[in-house]
């Protein structure tokens, strides 16, 4: 009973935590390394508290409390949704390991965990056992994030994977960008939704790109453009596509899968979204593409116990984490052997340093996303 209400004290940092990441998120501040957004609205959101952070802690269990790490306030659309299905998926999780421990001792692996079949994508590098090296944002210390210079750059340097972050314009143009605004990596203000299409790419998507400090723009006024989702499948010579579904409302989640689907880059591309209920629609529009777990369904992974794992179906082939969150450690030796007896693969965000990406790969995980994919295949390298 000490050890499960230890276990459930970390889950409930999790939640929180993880309502935190989506907020800061929301600045452009998403680094496990430590960089950040804007520091101005990273701390108003430390300083705040969250009723959607309550509303999770309670769920999980009511004398508890508020965790140690508090809560923050997260946009409304996301907060709303990330709030509601963790706690939907630790209840699900919970009454999953209720009724097995019923069937046979909670402490004991089972002797023989289920097996995935066969994915339509089996031969997709995705799912491969090569070590992919992930361009975040398309390099985003390397070129300005988010933009086609960046993404040709990143595919030059050696990436295997590049990855974008979708929104949608105000007529329905799906576009490359992190932060549903505009302010940090343009020289424009406002929400993405709030650009028609051809307004957004009058604004300058390399003027605020340095590598100086400051001290430079080099992509300023050099016509650098927010690139739609359709021109970031087009970057010659990619390999892999990663996309994360950010705009929960209005819900695009259709529009994008019909984009993979007409381009035919469905067995290249793996889809995220944080919100449970994004996914969901994802795999509803298309069972066949490859997913990595939302923010309820981490947590879910996360809960399961040994004696439940046999009847645990992951409900996605990837798992995009940072190393850990809070106490919290997601890369427990434990949890790499169930995601490779699940057959799921491990990316890890956003390192950036050669030490740490030396000892995730000594530690053997699939992929790691970064802002330098030059110095992660400078790595990579020097291992072959």
């Amino acid at each position: 009973m000490k050890h499960r209400w230890a276990h459930d004290c970390s889950l409930l940092r999790f939640v929180a935590l993880g309502l935190l990441f989506v907020a800061v998120e929301a600045c452009g501040g998403d680094d496990a390394e430590g960089t950040s957004g804007p520091a101005a609205a990273g701390d108003a959101m430390l300083a705040d508290t969250s009723d959607a952070g309550a509303e999770v802690n309670a769920a999980l269990d009511p004398d508890v409390g508020r965790s140690d790490a508090g809560a923050v306030d997260a946009p409304d659309a996301i907060s709303d949704s990330v709030g509601s299905d963790a706690a939907d998926s630790e209840a699900e999780a919970a009454a999953d390991a209720d009724a097995a421990a019923a069937a046979g001792d909670a402490g004991d692996i089972v002797d023989e965990p289920w097996t995935p079949p066969p994915h339509p994508h089996a031969d997709s590098i995705l799912l491969s056992d090569r070590f992919l090296n992930i361009a975040h944002r398309g390099g985003g210390r390397l070129a300005p994030e988010g933009t086609t210079p960046a993404y040709e750059n990143a595919v030059a340097v050696g990436a295997d994977v590049i990855e974008c972050d979708v929104h949608s314009t105000a007529d329905g143009v799906l576009v490359c960008m992190h932060d549903d605004t505009v302010d940090r990596t343009t020289d424009g203000t406002g929400t993405i939704h709030g650009f028609t299409f051809e307004e957004l790419r009058a604004l300058d998507a390399g003027y605020a790109f340095t590598r100086d400090g400051g001290a430079s723009h080099p992509y300023r006024g050099t016509g650098v453009q927010v690139p739609t989702l359709e021109e970031f499948f087009a970057t010659p010579d990619a390999i892999a596509f990663s996309i994360e579904i950010k705009q929960a409302a209005p819900m695009i989640a259709v529009e994008v899968v019909e984009t993979i689907e007409r381009l035919g880059v469905a067995d290249r591309t793996v889809v995220a979204s944080f919100p449970d209920h994004v996914i969901a629609v994802v795999r509803e529009a298309n069972p066949d593409l490859i997913t990595a777990l939302s923010l309820g369904e981490m947590l879910a992974w996360v809960r399961v116990r040994p004696a439940d794992e046999a009847a645990y179906r992951p409900p996605g082939q990837v798992l995009q984490i940072p190393p850990a969150q809070g106490d919290l450690d997601l890369l427990a030796p434990e949890l790499l052997a169930r995601a490779d007896r699940l057959g799921m693969k491990i990316q890890v965000w956003t390192i950036n340093s050669r030490a740490r990406m030396e000892e995730l790969m000594d530690i053997g995980v699939d992929g790691i996303f970064t802002d330098d994919p030059a110095l992660l295949q400078e790595v990579v390298d020097a291992r072959e």
